[in-house]
């Protein structure tokens, strides 16, 4: 997907109104659009457009450090049973019928993917003792692939496995993926060193996608 919201929408926008373009290619862009709605929102009095999307993956992240208190994880189901309720998105899918799945798995995975790919360039977070020492890119990989497994997959599992918890997982193992290259392995070790019945179950999920 386009890494600027604006050109992706205006990319649809062209399809939408092409008509040499195959019927099917045009409704494909139309639906596409219904996500981007879902997905970005314009800020008033400003050129930014905020990812929705990606705030779902931050918020997960921050809201994981009370996920093993029962509060804590009602706390994030509701979080996130919220963000999957809203308006808009719930009419993208289902103005979607059966291409729904896969187009909100490709929404999903891109913006973890632009999570990640933050994590991956942001000096603040690649770094410590208040930004004075830089970790090495294996250290920055180590850090976001122990991030993952605890804050984004583990909890994913710990909140009982609500319908779109398995998306998310196999959007957050793909996305990682696809930033960290060098060291793809990095995020399964990390998977490993979780409790055994709770890496079994994510390890079953990446399996099925």
């Amino acid at each position: 997907m386009a890494e600027d919201p604006k050109s992706r929408y205006d990319s649809d926008e062209q399809l939408i109104n092409d008509p040499t373009q195959d019927e099917s290619v045009r409704q494909q862009a139309r639906l596409r659009q219904a996500f981007w709605q879902a997905r970005f929102k314009k800020m008033k009095k400003s050129d930014f457009i905020a990812d929705n999307f990606v705030g779902l993956w931050a918020n997960l992240v921050i809201n994981s450090s009370n996920v093993g208190t029962f509060g804590g994880k009602r706390v994030t189901r509701k979080d996130v049973e919220q963000f999957f309720k809203q308006p808009l998105l719930q009419e993208a899918i289902k103005l979607a019928g059966d291409s729904a799945e896969a187009l909100l798995q490709a929404e999903l995975t891109d913006s973890a993917r632009i999570y990640f790919s933050a994590c991956k360039t942001d000096s603040r977070y690649g770094s410590y003792m208040l930004g004075i020492m830089k970790l090495k890119d294996k250290e920055i990989a180590g850090k976001a692939a122990r991030e993952a497994a605890n804050s984004i997959l583990a909890p994913l599992i710990n909140i009982g496995r609500p319908a779109w918890s398995d998306q998310m997982i196999r959007a957050a193992w793909h996305a990682w993926q696809l930033v960290f290259t060098e060291t793809p392995q990095l995020l399964d070790d990390k998977i490993h060193e979780l409790d055994v019945e709770t890496a079994r179950l994510i390890n079953d999920i990446i399996a099925g996608a």
